[in-house]
């Protein structure tokens, strides 16, 4: 059944509205790319941990254009990061300073974190992570206890 030619207009001008409306909220930055994977604490998903990558900035072409990558893992362990500045997927393509925690958030500095189980090799930023250009679904971070 055909629709008459004002609502086709109208149809059109709210498609348009909303096409251009949300340009801006999925324009990723160059040189971001989609990373998901999973995190592993001895050979098992790790559940609610917060998985952070920073770029290294030597020979980047786009540290200055974007922040660090965040995500938290499911119950899986699975995680899928986000760029901290601009909001939006993704994480920059190249090589990451990558750390992960567990531990909840504590009223003051004066207070030790509680629930952290993964080991400091992960938490102090020694561990480095290589994001190539064409992103990733397959992330895998193995953590041993023993480290």
């Amino acid at each position: 059944m055909p629709i008459g030619p004002r609502l086709a207009v109208a149809a059109w001008a709210v498609c348009a509205a909303v096409a251009a409306a949300s340009a801006g909220c999925w324009q990723v930055p160059s040189g971001v790319v989609p990373v998901s994977g999973v995190v592993l604490l001895d050979g098992q998903p790790l559940p609610g941990a917060v998985v952070t990558l920073q770029p290294l900035r030597e020979g980047s072409t786009v540290a200055d254009e974007v922040g660090g990558s965040v995500g938290r893992t499911d119950a899986e362990g699975r995680f899928v990061l986000r760029l901290v500045r601009p909001d939006s997927p993704g994480a920059a393509v190249g090589k990451h300073v990558v750390t992960i925690t567990t531990a909840h958030a504590r009223p003051t500095d004066a207070v030790a974190p509680q629930g952290e189980r993964v080991p400091a090799p992960w938490r102090n930023g020694t561990r480095t992570v290589e994001i190539p250009a064409g992103g990733t679904d397959a992330l895998r971070l193995e953590i041993q206890s023993r480290n």
